[in-house]
């Protein structure tokens, strides 16, 4: 071996050689008490070094033992093996290349090192087998024991069978079968309970004895050396041979003796550190147990070494403490400091080594740097500490109320500390403040208050007059010991603040007075100016009055407050503040106005605005002569008033003047004005006018002679409103629609009188060039106009209504500006009609409301409404009636025209809702024609109030409601009339074809009590009905050359002639009733969806354009339709025929020819489909006609070309068999079977999305191959049911598989499955389809069933 492995072995071994053998040591154990000695450690040791065997282990049998190989045979095998690859290498190596023989060298040179390895680990192994060796006789004799206990549990298992199987117990044994019965055997022998129940060393009583003797010689100790135990000591406790001493807030420690001489040591048990850091640490221990190990032993060796050792343990366990305790204290001031009284609390001095350390609160910046802070707390360890703890000093000597707190008790904390100082003296100054503010004059009742900020709380006034708000509170700052302002109403104030800084310097009294004076005259107005914000004034500066009003010599030694009137600018109240130090608050108000360049100055007395008692009416003149300069002489007024008083002084100065301008301005009119009064409630001011009908004309006078006691108030309450207050006589209409009374509207049926109210708004008609007074005179004349006109023409409807018209509809509300009617067969259609004054027109609009059963109580009628009858149709003629309101009489003519046409116009609205469609595949094959991808359904649009116009595709057809209880419709398609058949159908539902020059002159007039619809209103509808307008057309087929031509079985059930005659259209003019329009169309979203007159106009929408696309590339193959095509077509407006061969056979040779004809059936006007299979080879009459079942349902109302080619090639294949499974899976598709999981669908369309083109390209999805056979016919599934209760389940999950059909082996398969769900799919599908395609000609069906049976689910 090598150096480098010998050195590595003999490392091992020392490493090895260092290995022992240690028992952990416990505080409180002795030396002597290990469980090993070292003699023994020494002695194992040396035997597992020679590898002897251990005593006491039996000797190992040779066939037990492990087996062992020479290592001379181990050497030879090895060399032998590499001489072997060497002979092998030297025959290869003749034979390859360079690179060959590289190669055969490395891996010789690697097999041999690997082998010497292997040998290398072994030998190095077994040198330190022997330390391992002792295993083997262990193990020998673990088996052995083993065995024998075996052998043991045989012999008693045997002993239990065979022998014990006789041994009986004797009979009647009472005392065991008692011990049985009862369950306790006290008769066992008392030997038996000595084996197995030792006895104690010691009994209770003598363990008692003993402890009590300890007890008695641990207090005759301590008994000895009471006189010399430290004050600290505050708990002496003995229990239980033990005696435990405490000193609070320090240590705790146990200890007991274990004998009764006096030359007995103490034996100390525990203890127990008390401090522990409860500020920042949680109440986390700060002496690890490690640590306290040591202290243990320490304590142990005093209580053992020294002749006072009670004494030596506590002085060094004290002295340990209090010095922790320091550091703790130190800890937390320096986190206080840099934490959350971080430049608020600083360290003035420390010395850790004294154990002495001062901080500073409180700390003044001004303070010079080698004078020391004012307020600090020392904290310090006296020299002679034995008897005492850290020392806490406060100064000043009087910042707390104890000199010094010598000792800490359970929890020492700086911060409740500082805490509790801080508090002491933000209360000490509190109350020198509070001294000193009792010393001003007037006398102030200062109290201390708050809790978490204390502070000194007075009034600022004599007495409350605005809740708590004319408080003035002063605080202390924690952080600093300044004075500051406890609130927010005067904290911006200047005064204040100037106020403060004099208390933090040591104002004097007499400044303190003056400081106070200020900011009480402060408050007081910030308070005035506070109680106006809502009115119709606003504070101005002095210095944008005019300089007559600046140098008035009362206002010189004052303080004023400045308020101008908004609605009249060159008017202001001046509200002065006089005398405030000798007489109290002196409180005067004026009014300044500048008119014409003449400025007044009046002084007011506020008792003739406030006190509604002491208002006299008869200084209306002086208020009206406001240009005279006339002053009270009255004494000067001492009165403090409130808030509230001062802002109801200057509302009611501001009404005076708005009122005297106002009445100015109907003066002007030459408006009669009567006497202005004050309300008793409110004290607002309000005007009697005898007469305003000066202010609008003499037009509409018989409303204004009705109009009596008419006053106009003021109210400025939240806006500036003049409520006008006037009572009507002769009412011309009163409401009826309730049966109860409503809003008094009995009364008025009784006596025609009605009081009514109106606000008069002056805020939303500001106008720059208009004053105060000509918005308030406008904004009146508009009310009045309003009023008036409404006025006018329900005056003149009044007499029809009463006289037929209320049989008819409802007046719901009449509130001379806005007249609303209830009309309607449940009265629950409105109209609103009011009068805009500013346009000069009506407005009329229409509304839908409940029925009027209903609202009057009737819960029988409660039944659901449908949403489609929730909007009134009249809408959508407002604009046309809008146009024709504000003529003479019409309103009787309105709402005869509401009447007649309320039921019609509903269900025509109902009949016909707007949908747009999409018609893009259409136009894909129509390339150049003038189509549109998208178009509306069908569409309503009305061109005069009688005349309405349904476009559907190239279809238009005309409403006319004219006549009562008819209507009329004519076909007024573009270039010639395209409903087919419209006479026949509309004749089923009643209707008769009229001459417009023969319609009776009693159909167009209003029955007896209404006014006739004006002279030229006849010739308009005979103007209308003959020249209708039209819509544009996009293709144009020759019909009459197609009907030339025409030679198909009759398929309808008539001849030729009467066919024609049955499906031609014309523009004859058709009249069909109410009830029979109704029934036309009538549609419900159960029942029926669709009404008759929609399905009529589809059908020939659809048949128009499923000619198209039969007929559209006839001749050619189809584009897109998979080589379908069409070589022979008859088209008819009614039918179309056309034939293309069926799917060529493997052969080559095509089975038969479809003839695929489609037509109108009669009376129903449905599409439906007749296939004639003729050749050889035809499907049954069965599956034939459900083929066309399927078409008439699935594709009635198609616009897809697509759709109708993959639905010509799925009938194209006919193969024995398949054309059965394909209908069979269309009556599938129409009738699902309940049992299966899944539904299906044909999927006749694929919609294709390319990148570079914006439109979608429509492809047909069945398509077949003739050459080889196979037939793709993709279906979608959808689950049957759904579970809304499973969160993974989409309603919306639907699967789309495309189905291949191999015809030649009868095959079915996925078609594209490219990821795993539907190679899952796939799979199964064409195991199942290997089971049954001997069975079946055609498995297609059956591997759809398969598939609809049951959840598909991915694994």
């Amino acid at each position: 071996m090598s150096e480098n492995s010998n050195s590595d072995d003999n490392g091992y071994d020392k490493k090895d050689e260092s290995f022992e053998i240690t028992i952990p040591e416990f505080p409180g154990d002795n030396d002597e008490c290990f469980s090993f000695s070292d003699n023994d450690n020494i002695r194992v040791k040396a035997k597992l070094e020679k590898g002897e065997k251990l005593p006491n282990l039996p000797p190992v049998a040779e066939q037990h033992a492990p087996g062992t190989m020479p290592l001379a045979v181990l050497l030879q095998y090895v060399c032998q093996k590499i001489n072997q690859e060497l002979l092998s290498m030297t025959e290869l190596v003749c034979k390859t290349s360079d690179i060959g023989r590289k190669v055969a060298l490395v891996q010789f040179a690697y097999t041999a090192k690997n082998l010497l390895s292997k040998v290398l680990a072994v030998v190095k192994w077994f040198r330190y087998f022997k330390r391992y060796r002792l295993c083997i006789p262990i193990q020998n004799f673990l088996d052995q024991q083993l065995q024998q206990y075996r052998d043991t549990a045989d012999a008693l298992c045997g002993i239990a069978r065979g022998e014990l199987t006789y041994a009986r117990m004797p009979q009647y044994n009472i005392d065991s079968a008692i011990d049985v019965i009862c369950g306790v055997y006290a008769r066992l022998p008392l030997s038996i309970k000595k084996r197995f129940i030792p006895e104690p060393d010691l009994t209770t009583q003598e363990l008692a004895n003993i402890l009590t003797r300890i007890n008695l010689a641990i207090k005759t100790r301590l008994s000895f050396v009471a006189h010399f135990l430290p004050t600290r000591i505050k708990n002496i406790i003995t229990n239980n041979g033990t005696v435990t001493l405490v000193v609070p807030g320090e240590f705790e420690i146990t200890l007991t003796l274990p004998g009764e001489t006096l030359n007995v040591k103490w034996k100390l048990l525990r203890v127990r550190i008390l401090i522990h850091d409860y500020e920042f640490g949680d109440g986390k221990e700060l002496v690890h147990y490690l640590q306290l190990k040591k202290i243990h032993k320490f304590c142990q060796k005093l209580l053992d070494r020294s002749k006072k050792p009670l004494i030596s343990v506590y002085n060094f366990l004290h002295d340990f403490c209090i010095t922790l305790q320091f550091d703790l204290i130190f800890g937390e001031i320096l986190e206080l400091t840099q934490g959350i009284y971080k430049n608020k609390v600083f360290i003035d001095f420390c010395n850790v080594q004294r154990r002495y350390i001062s901080l500073a609160y409180w700390v003044n910046k001004k303070t010079k740097k080698n004078q020391s802070p004012n307020y600090q707390i020392v904290f310090s360890i006296p020299k002679k500490s034995r008897n005492s703890g850290i020392v806490v000093e406060y100064r000043p000597s009087d910042s707390f109320p104890i000199e010094s707190y010598k000792e800490f008790e359970e929890k020492p904390s700086v911060h409740n500390i500082l805490k509790s100082v801080i508090e002491y003296n933000v209360y000490k100054k509190l109350i020198l403040l509070k001294e000193q503010l009792e010393k001003c004059n007037p006398k102030l009742n200062v109290r201390l208050t708050g809790d978490l900020l204390p502070k000194v709380t007075f009034y600022l006034l004599n007495k409350n007059i605005d809740g708590d708000d004319d408080e003035l509170s002063f605080g202390v700052n924690f952080f600093t010991g300044e004075y500051m302002y406890v609130g927010d109403e005067l904290k911006e104030s200047l005064l204040l603040k100037a106020t403060i800084f004099g208390l933090n310097n040591n104002i004097d009294t007499k400044k303190l007075e003056k400081c106070l004076d200020g900011i009480r005259t402060e408050f007081i107005m910030k308070k005035y100016i506070k109680s106006v914000n809502m009115l119709n004034v606003k504070l101005v500066m002095e210095k944008t009055l005019p300089s007559i009003f600046r140098k008035y010599a009362y206002f010189e030694h004052s303080i004023k407050l400045y308020f101008q009137i908004i609605k009249e600018p060159q008017c202001y109240i001046t509200i002065t503040f006089t005398d405030p130090k000798k007489k109290g608050l002196c409180i005067n108000f004026f009014l300044l106005s500048t008119n014409e360049g003449k400025s007044t100055i009046i002084k007011l007395n506020p008792f003739d605005f406030y006190n509604p008692s002491k208002i006299n009416t008869h200084k209306r003149s002086y208020l009206g002569e406001i240009g005279n300069t006339v002053n009270y002489v009255h004494k000067e007024n001492f009165v403090q008033y409130s808030p509230h008083q001062i802002g109801a002084i200057i509302n009611g100065i501001e009404n005076k003047v708005s009122m005297v301008a106002v009445c100015d301005g109907f003066l002007k009119k030459n408006v009669v004005l009567g006497s202005v009064k004050n309300d008793c409630i409110n004290n607002s001011p309000y005007i009697e006018i005898p007469n305003i009908s000066k202010l609008i004309g003499s037009d509409n006078t018989k409303f204004f002679e009705n109009m009596k006691e008419i006053i106009l108030r003021n109210d400025s309450r939240s806006k500036h409103i003049w409520p006008l207050e006037y009572s009507l006589i002769n009412t011309p209409i009163v409401e009826d629609f309730y049966k109860r009374d409503i809003n008094g509207q009995d009364l008025v049926h009784l006596t025609g009188k009605k009081k009514c109210f109106h606000d008069i708004r002056s805020s939303g008609l500001l106008v720059p060039i208009a004053s105060f007074y000509e918005i308030i005179t406008s904004a009146l004349v508009d009310k009045m106009k309003t009023f008036s006109m409404l006025h006018k023409h329900v005056y003149q409807f009044a007499y029809a209504y009463y006289h037929y018209y209320n049989k008819y509809c409802r007046i719901k509300l009449y509130s001379y500006h806005k007249l609303i009617i209830a009309y309607g067969e449940n009265r629950d259609q409105l109209v609103f009609l009011t009068y805009k004054a500013i346009k000069d027109s009506f407005l009329l609009s229409f509304g839908q409301d409940l029925k009027q059963s209903f609202v009057n109580g009737d819960l029988s009628d409660s039944e659901y409404q449908d949403s489609s009858t929730l909007w009134n149709p009249h809408n959508l003629v407002a604009s046309f009636l809008s146009e024709k309101s504000g003529r003479k009489n019409f309103l009787p003519e309105l709402v005869d025209y509401l009447i007649n046409t309320t039921r019609p116009l509903t269900s025509l609205y109902n009949g016909i809702r707007h949908k747009i469609i999409c018609s893009s595949g259409l136009t894909q094959i129509l390339i150049g024609e003038n189509i549109y991808s998208e178009e509306f359904d069908i569409q309503l649009i009305p061109h005069s109030e009688h005349n309405f116009k349904v476009i559907c595709g190239r279809m238009t057809i005309e409403i006319f409601m004219y006549a009562k209880g008819y209507v009329y419709i004519k076909d007024s398609s573009y270039e010639k009339p395209k409903l087919y058949g419209l006479k026949e159908f509309l004749k089923m539902y009643g209707g008769n074809v009229v001459d417009i020059n023969t319609i009776e002159i009693d159909e167009i007039l209003l029955e007896k009590g209404a006014r006739s619809l004006p002279e030229s209103k006849c010739a308009d509808i005979e103007k209308v009905i003959r020249n209708p307008s039209s819509v544009p057309c996009f293709t144009n087929m020759n019909d009459e050359k197609n009907n030339k031509c025409m030679s198909v079985k009759d398929i309808t059930g008539m001849d030729e002639k009467c066919r024609e005659e049955y499906f031609s259209s014309s523009r004859d003019l058709i009249r069909i009733s109410h009830d029979s329009f109704d029934k036309l169309l009538y549609q419900d979203s159960e029942n029926k969806p669709i009404s008759d007159f929609r399905n009529y106009l589809y059908s020939l929408r659809s048949f128009e354009r499923l000619t198209t696309i039969l007929v559209h590339n006839y001749g050619k193959p189809m584009l897109g339709g998979g080589g379908l095509t069409v070589h022979y077509a008859k088209v008819s407006h009614h039918i179309v025929k056309v034939t293309f061969s069926a799917a060529k056979r493997s052969d080559g040779s095509i089975p038969c020819n479809i003839n695929f004809i489609i037509y109108l059936e009669p009376k129903t006007f449905r599409i439906r489909l007749k296939l004639e299979y003729i050749g050889s080879l035809r499907p049954t009459d069965d599956e034939i006609a459900i083929a066309e079942e399927y078409f008439e349902e699935v594709m009635k109302y198609t616009e897809s070309p697509q759709m109708v080619y993959s639905f010509m090639n799925l009938i194209r294949l006919i193969i024995p068999k398949f054309f059965s499974c394909v209908t069979n899976l269309m009556l599938l598709q129409l009738n699902p079977d309940p049992l299966n999981f899944y539904t299906m669908n044909f999927e006749f369309v694929n919609v294709i999305q390319r990148k570079d083109d914006s439109m979608p390209k429509y492809v047909p999805q069945i398509l077949i191959n003739e050459l080889s056979g196979r037939i793709l016919i993709p279906i979608t599934i959808k689950p049957q049911k759904v579970d809304f209760n499973n969160k993974n389940n989409d309603i919306n999950n639907k699967i789309k598989l495309d189905f291949v059909w191999d015809a030649a082996n009868n095959e079915v398969y996925i078609h594209n499955a490219n990821d795993d769900f539907f190679k899952m799919i796939n799979q199964k599908i064409i195991q199942f389809n290997n089971t049954v395609k001997e069975s079946l000609e055609c498995t297609l069906e059956a591997c759809i069933r398969y598939i609809l049976k049951s959840e598909i689910k991915s694994t």
